[in-house]
């Protein structure tokens, strides 16, 4: 399907037929944000364009406000409107909405008119233009992996309706395992799987090419349920935008279907997690392949590298070393570190290779590939990553490396039976989204050099969000990891999870679940604490005395008053600190009496 070419100048007549527009942005975490509007309406807007709540960029993806008051959008700047101009270049009509056009828009500072500091379109704009400055240019191709699940029977419903709204409700009281995959089984490549759903499989399929988001490869990948796309590889600012509409197209289709689509990193324990590797080249203003080498290096530094240009080299140095500091985009959630763990098909370290599927950077050159489609897959992403700012983040330390001539330091990941385990030397990444956060913020992060403070602070901000509500969650794996553990305590056990009593010790909190008992006859209540041997050592310290363990006993502290803690009692596996065990059951007695007690120990 031919995409239209829409100006000012034709704009009205191309909508002649139509009586109303949607528009949408995208939010820093890669979604959208839109509007329905009259076509008069449209068409008086489409140059200057129109107020738009910034609360888009003050709230989470569960339009919760950040903890933190942003500078985009807060209480005091009373979260007013910024400016959404509309791009004409995106216009395609959405073919399951009787085809309704459609525009994406981007975000711009009502004062200064300037792109907005966290608008992901605006920022990849930015640093495509330092390339196009010297009459370069950016190619880019995507990769997504998604989870299908069918929604909950919910009577006679609609299937419309058990995919919107049963499945949301069924979510708030059940595990993600308790629902039903689209096709059970691993099976990547299969070509019967898809069979099973046929009409949704090709649906997906012709409503992307209607849409202008155009896949190159369709096929089921390894897990239950689980499909990927290769997105056509084209210039790096539209393909980010067939990127961020591609998640709506599957939605979109997938409730028809009774459907739930989840891009989420790593949805299931044990099972593959769901990536989002990004493809990206530069290219001469005539076309060439500028990461390709005329000839084969006879005297490269290492021979993966033989076939790669000097601009390619410098570029791959550039991302490698910048790549840690740039892990919250890459991995922006708490659940994208579980996905990103050792011997499962994800890299965890700052890595690369020729043709390697382990490593954080996959280069994809000659002999494997053409000169022309060389290449580099950027591996770390997964799926729920917002694809304009990965783009514009490997865009702009790839620049950087070409701009210093940075060399490579890295030697190439090595291939083997081990390959991605203890063999794999290099630096690790961030294991999960406080550490990839604090390191993204720092006063002297690579982040802050390409992309300005402004931008550093708001999107750190929001991934400091993200920290908080978790450490405030009280998640699914603690119940049952601690209903095994009161087994330990003897007869009887804790029966039930009762309110947490607050014991003043953040250690304890921290570490693990507090349970209170009944009094033992001396005024004195007890709370029964999970704890990972981490949590106790945090625990320690944060009484500030040395604590003394006895072998197959108790600890105990005589340096200051015991008040209010008198004992801790330990109840797991003897010498816990020199035991292969990695959790503890311990009893706190504390002098302070409680109000109210649990009806059984």
């Amino acid at each position: 399907m031919a995409e239209t070419v829409v100006t000012l100048e034709n704009v009205a007549q191309i909508l002649e037929n139509d009586t109303k527009v949607k528009v949408a942005g995208i939010d820093v975490d890669g979604q959208l944000r839109g509007k329905l509007m009259s076509k008069k309406k449209f068409l008086g807007v489409a140059k200057e364009g129109f107020g738009f709540c910034s609360v888009v960029f003050g709230w989470d993806m569960h339009d919760k406000t950040y903890f933190k008051e942003l500078k985009i959008s807060n209480k005091e700047n009373g979260y007013h409107d910024v400016i959404a101009i509309p791009d004409l270049t995106t216009f395609r009509r959405i073919p399951w909405e009787d085809d309704v056009p459609f525009f994406l828009v981007s975000f711009y500072d009502p004062d200064t008119m300037k792109p907005l500091s966290a608008c992901p379109r605006g920022i990849l704009n930015l640093q495509l233009q330092k390339l196009e400055d010297e009459g370069i240019g950016a190619m880019a191709g995507a990769e997504y992996e998604f989870y299908q699940f069918r929604a909950p029977q919910t009577g006679n419903a609609p299937i419309s309706e058990r995919n919107s709204s049963s499945t949301a409700t069924f979510l708030q009281n059940n595990p993600v395992d308790s629902l039903p995959s689209l096709t059970e089984g691993m099976f990547g490549y299969s070509l019967t799987r898809p069979l099973h759903n046929k009409d949704y499989y090709y649906g997906i399929f012709d409503a992307c090419e209607k849409f202008n988001t155009h896949i190159e490869g369709w096929h089921t990948e390894s897990g239950p349920g689980v499909f990927e796309a290769a997105l056509a590889f084209g210039d790096i600012k539209g393909m980010a935008d067939r990127a961020g509409l591609f998640k709506y197209v599957v939605k979109s289709i997938a409730t028809t279907y009774g459907i739930t689509p989840c891009f989420m990193a790593k949805p299931r324990q044990g099972l593959p997690g769901n990536s989002g590797h990004m493809h990206l080249s530069l290219v001469s203003s005539s076309g060439t392949n500028l990461f390709a080498r005329e000839s084969t290096d006879p005297n490269p530094p290492y021979p993966d590298v033989a076939n790669l240009s000097d601009m390619g080299r410098h570029f791959l140095a550039g991302i490698l070393d910048g790549l840690p500091d740039i892990m919250p985009i890459l991995a922006p959630t708490v659940n994208s570190y579980k996905r990103l763990v050792e011997n499962f098909w994800a890299p965890v370290t700052v890595s690369w290779g020729l043709e390697h599927r382990a490593a954080s950077i996959r280069l994809i050159a000659p002999p494997t590939a053409k000169a022309s489609a060389t290449r580099f897959e950027i591996r770390v992403p997964g799926a729920d990553a917002n694809p304009h700012y990965v783009l514009a983040a490997c865009l702009a330390l790839g620049w950087r490396g070409v701009k210093q001539k940075l060399e490579l330091t890295v030697p190439p990941l090595g291939k083997g039976e081990d390959v991605g385990g203890d063999s794999d030397a290099g630096q690790r990444l961030a294991r999960n989204l406080r550490e990839a956060t604090e390191r993204f913020i720092a006063k002297d992060s690579l982040a802050r050099e390409v992309f300005g403070d402004e931008f550093v602070e708001h999107f750190g901000g929001t991934r400091e969000h993200e920290v908080r509500l978790y450490d405030e969650a009280v998640t699914d794996w603690v119940g049952p990891r601690i209903e095994k553990a009161d087994a330990l305590i003897g007869p009887g056990g804790v029966t039930a999870f009762q309110n947490v009593r607050d014991v003043g010790l953040e250690g304890l909190q921290g570490g693990g679940m507090l349970r209170q008992s009944p009094s033992d006859g001396i005024n004195q209540s007890r709370i029964h604490v999970a704890l990972s041997k981490a949590g106790l050592m945090e625990a320690m310290e944060v009484m500030g005395t040395d604590m003394l363990v006895n072998r197959g006993g108790s600890m105990s502290s005589g340096s200051v008053d015991p008040s209010p803690f008198l004992i801790l009692q330990l109840a797991a596996a003897p010498d816990f600190f020199h035991c292969g065990a990695d959790f503890i059951h311990v009893l706190v007695a504390s002098s302070v009496a409680s109000s109210s007690h649990s009806s059984g120990d």
